[in-house]
């Protein structure tokens, strides 16, 4: 006895291939970054080690050929008075925050540089997100 087949029409086929592989980009994409403090961690040594430090205290192999000293991330809450400031950070993160070095070419504005790393459109701006929400995520981790 033949068990019966299920058989979709050519264009339903092709259709349901193509959401499959829209699904699965989806969820590689969403998994590449997440909101939390080890994704932050690793794009903190990946982007930003450089200036601040491996240990984030202000003193990576770049900071002496800066205009402008790097902050020791690592004493933010003892600089906001005791309360990590997550929407400070947040913004200063995302569009500099208003200090005059991210506004030049020695702090990179990092929204705008993780949304052209994710792509185009939303997906550009969702993996931002991300990204920005595990960086702060990990920097108040590291608070002293």
């Amino acid at each position: 006895m033949r068990t019966p087949r299920f058989r979709l029409p050519r264009r339903q086929f092709a259709a349901a291939i193509a959401a499959a592989l829209v699904l699965q980009a989806g969820a590689f994409e969403a998994g590449a970054v997440t909101k939390s403090a080890a994704s932050g961690k690793q794009i903190f040594l990946k982007n930003c080690a450089n200036c601040h430090g491996a240990d984030a205290t202000g003193r990576g192999p770049a900071a002496s050929s800066l205009t402008t000293p790097p902050p020791d991330l690592t004493q933010i809450t003892r600089r906001a008075g005791g309360t990590f400031p997550a929407a400070h950070v947040t913004e200063v993160i995302t569009y500099g925050g208003a200090i005059a070095a991210h506004g030049s070419s020695e702090m990179p504005v990092w929204g705008k540089i993780f949304s052209v790393e994710g792509g185009q459109g939303t997906g550009g701006a969702n993996y931002s997100r991300r990204a920005v929400v595990s960086l702060k995520r990990y920097l108040e981790t590291i608070q002293q």
